[in-house]
């Protein structure tokens, strides 16, 4: 879907797809937008994935306190990453609507807000800076 967005022109968002310049702009946003939450939506299912081993698949007599510092970070990154990332794949989806039936969630011109955008943006980039460096730390 993104590779489709930029072979029918690409979108001069930014990787933020901060409104209201994503629901005002031409080209093929939407297509970007829906890979982005693709992308999001397999980040949560590999978290998920990482949080059931962890439980199911540990050693025999390997206890949660004699875990190594390794799994104990893959294992927060993974509960970061399932809290957080749904919101930003909701956010994504908010955007799509906006863009494609026209509501006012976002853009002022419709009555939308959009700090609120920025809002709901930051709630998943901030601990998608931990998602991306607890791991190193362990």
């Amino acid at each position: 879907m993104a590779v489709l967005s930029i072979v029918l022109g690409g979108v001069d968002t930014g990787w933020t797809f901060y409104t209201p310049y994503a629901t005002t702009t031409t080209g093929p946003v939407i297509w970007m937008t829906l890979g982005a939450f693709v992308l999001g939506f397999s980040s949560v299912f590999t978290g998920i994935n990482f949080i059931v081993t962890i439980h199911k698949l540990r050693p025999a007599g390997m206890t949660w306190f004699r875990m190594p510092l390794f799994l104990w970070a893959t294992y927060a990154t993974a509960i970061i990453q399932v809290l957080a990332t749904p919101v930003l794949g909701i956010t994504l989806l908010l955007l799509i609507v906006e863009r494609a039936l026209g509501v006012g969630i976002f853009d002022p011109a419709l009555g939308g807000d959009p700090v609120l955008y920025q809002h709901f943006f930051w709630f998943y980039s901030h601990p998608a800076v931990y998602i991306m460096i607890l791991r190193r730390w362990g």
